[in-house]
Parts: structure tokens; C-alpha cells; sequence
């Protein structure tokens, strides 16, 4: 086997791959011994060049200096691999990938006086070193798979911790679902900005009139009157149909028309 001695674009297939520490700083990688098949000509076309036996390492940091997630990295791995769901490392060490198809960015690189060819990118195989290395180490891939795991699922899409706007009840003459009250009474909040939705002032008319609840009610108590007023305010409209203007409408007069029971 030979390394490239050209900087380009290349067709390769990871004959192995592992999970390692790279370096002094001891970074998690996914390292992947490529064998170089095709080679993007200057005119656009793949040119074979299996003839040649090119093979080089690539370093696939899975982690920043700084302790954060390399999404960029972990997006490369995806997309040159889609079949991975981007959370379980350990999966990903365990399955084949010699068959897979996929493509590399070379450049040329001087370390320690010494022109080198480096692999800098990694993707889809159709996205218009020393051999040796990617040798599985059982420890260092569990420790690596179980140190980032929680950043990758975090990274492939945790859920979304934002306040989201309470439910709307069903169009009539069903009985309305609605949301669950904030907490009963709390110490006063710091004035609220205007809201820039109708969904907004619904949230903020709730919040003020679950401030105004009894204490003694439930959140079937508070809901049920809630949608009780707002019925009697605009009968017979569609809530889904309020303005923010009413809505604020419901802040301002909704807690003076609560009817304890």
C-alpha cells in the first residue's frame, strides 16, 4: 500500500475502523484506515485509481479541546454513513462499514518538515498516514462510547425543554381541553414584553389568570373556568381564531369574572 502524494478529492472505502484516544491531549477519535478507489478528475468524473493501492488514516475527532461536542465531525460521519443514527458510537465501531462507499478530502500538509498527506473531510461518496492504527482497543471504545454518548443524543435531537403555549380546547360543542394552571399564586414576576403571537398572549393571559385562582382549586378547577370565560368574552368564536389584542382582552378581565365554586 502507498499514501496519496496528491492533494484531491477520492472515492474510498474504510477497510476498518475503531474508536480511539489520539494524541497528548487524548482525544476520542473514530479512526478509519481508507482504501483509495476513485479519484474526482478535473473535468468532474470519478477516475479509477484502485490500480495504485493508496491507502491513508483518517482522524475523525469526535471531541474539541475545549470538552464540547465536534458536531461538525459527527455531521461528516452521518452523512458518509446514513445508515448511523448518530447516538450510539459503540454501534457504529460494531458495524461493517468495508462496504461502504464514501468520500474523502485530501490535502498536503508540512509536519516536522515533512509534506504529508492528511485527510481534512469526510462525506457522502456522490458530495459533489501510517496504516496500522485503527486497531480496535476494547476499553478505550467503551469509555469513548459511554463519555459521549449523552452529548450525541443531545446532538441528534434531545427534546426540547422550551415552554411551549398551552393546549387549546376543541372547536365546540365538545368540551374544551385546556391547559394546566401555573402553580397557584407566586411572588410577582417582573413585567412580561408585549407577546408578538396570538399563542403568546393566550400563554400570558393563562399564566396571569392561574395567578388569580383559589388556592384551594385543582388544575380541572382552574381549566374548566378558564375556558368558561373566554366563552362567555367571545361566544361562539373559534379560540383558535383570537387576536393577541384579545387575548390580552382574557389577561386583563378573565381573573375578575372567576367564579369560586
Amino acid at each position: 500500500m502507498a499514501l496519496p502524494d496528491r492533494e484531491g478529492k477520492f472515492q474510498a472505502y474504510a477497510v476498518r475502523h475503531a474508536l480511539r484516544y489520539i494524541g497528548q491531549n487524548k482525544l476520542p477519535a473514530l479512526v478509519s484506515d481508507y482504501r483509495l478507489v476513485t479519484e474526482l478528475g478535473s473535468e468532474g468524473d470519478w477516475q479509477d485509481i484502485s490500480g495504485k493501492q493508496l491507502q491513508l488514516t483518517g482522524f475523525h475527532y469526535l471531541m474539541k479541546l475545549d470538552g464540547q461536542l465536534n458536531a461538525s465531525t459527527v455531521e461528516q460521519i452521518r452523512r458518509a454513513y446514513p445508515g448511523w443514527d448518530g447516538r450510539d458510537l459503540a454501534a457504529l465501531e460494531n458495524t461493517d462499514l468495508s462496504g461502504e462507499l464514501v468520500q474523502v478530502t485530501v490535502t498536503m500538509e508540512t509536519w516536522n518538515n515533512a509534506v504529508k498527506p492528511k485527510i481534512t473531510w469526510l462525506t457522502a461518496a456522490d458530495d459533489r498516514g501510517p496504516q496500522g492504527l485503527a486497531i480496535k482497543n476494547e476499553k478505550e471504545s467503551r469509555d469513548i462510547a459511554s463519555n459521549l454518548g449523552a452529548k450525541l443524543r443531545a446532538h441528534a435531537g434531545a427534546p426540547s425543554k422550551k415552554p411551549v403555549p398551552p393546549a387549546k380546547p376543541a372547536p365546540r360543542p365538545a368540551t374544551p381541553a385546556a391547559p394546566r394552571p401555573s402553580p397557584p399564586p407566586k411572588p410577582a414576576a417582573p413585567a412580561p414584553s408585549a407577546p408578538s403571537t396570538p399563542d403568546d398572549a393566550l400563554l400570558l393571559a393563562w399564566n396571569t389568570f392561574g395567578k388569580a385562582c383559589p388556592e384551594n382549586w385543582n388544575a380541572e378547577d382552574a381549566e374548566r373556568e378558564f375556558w368558561r370565560i373566554v366563552g362567555e368574552m367571545f361566544p361562539g368564536r373559534d379560540h383558535n381564531t383570537l387576536t393577541i389584542d384579545e387575548w390580552m382582552q382574557v389577561k386583563d378581565q378573565a381573573p375578575g369574572k372567576i367564579v369560586p365554586f
